[in-house]
């Protein structure tokens, strides 16, 4: 089971013990299943787990997506097929396509998987373009972002998360369930230091910045 990050404004801070500049952290536990030897069956199982226990998502393959949205039908549960799973190392072309695929076929969000590569080599407008040509794909949709942090240094981790940010991203993510480890304890630190915004269909957005600590 996942915790994924998002800020939001709060009349009061929550989450690691601090203030947040009047941000709240928001704890959303989403039920994923993402191996590749799942089955019809194991999917059907995943979503009853997932109303049974009022899990915010069912996180899988987009193979499954239309099995997903059948099962959860008429529960609050949200279906989040994965994008450019789990590598990230397809063109952001391609993770485009597959997004408003999986939203055409009514993914109620996606979470796409970070391009490593450029991230390891600190080229940080190319992490930015790829997660922008996703979020212009699927505008109107929830839009997640692993940024495998079991791979960067903390700097690398401060730098990915600013740069899903600015590129309009709802959520960061420290990984993908594949990877030598989870994000450890400093890095849980990281979308807390954000106040995060979306670049909106109409090009505006509202302000952003990071901050120090």
């Amino acid at each position: 089971m996942w915790q994924v990050y998002q800020l939001r404004s709060s009349p009061r801070s929550i989450g690691w013990g601090g203030s947040s500049g009047g941000r709240e952290a928001v704890f959303v536990h989403p039920h994923p299943l993402l191996k590749p030897t799942a089955t019809r069956a194991d999917i059907v199982n995943l979503c009853a787990e997932a109303r049974d226990h009022s899990f915010f998502a069912a996180c899988l393959n987009p193979v499954f997506l239309g099995l997903a949205k059948a099962e959860l039908a008429g529960s609050d549960v949200k279906v989040a097929p994965v994008c450019g799973f789990p590598l990230g190392a397809v063109s952001s072309e391609q993770k485009a396509v597959e997004a408003r695929l999986s939203v055409e076929a009514g993914a109620d969000e996606v979470d796409m998987v970070i391009h490593i590569g450029a991230a390891l080599a600190n080229e940080w407008d190319a992490v930015e373009a790829d997660v922008r040509g996703v979020r212009r794909a699927i505008p109107d949709t929830v839009l997640k972002v692993p940024t495998l942090t079991c791979f960067l240094s903390d700097e690398q981790k401060r730098e990915a998360t600013a740069a899903v940010v600015r590129a309009g991203a709802e959520f960061v993510k420290s990984g993908a369930g594949f990877g030598m480890g989870g994000a450890g304890a400093g890095s849980r630190c990281y979308p807390s230091r954000l106040t995060m915004w979306r670049i909106s269909p109409g090009g505006t957005s509202s302000r952003s910045r990071m901050t120090s600590g």
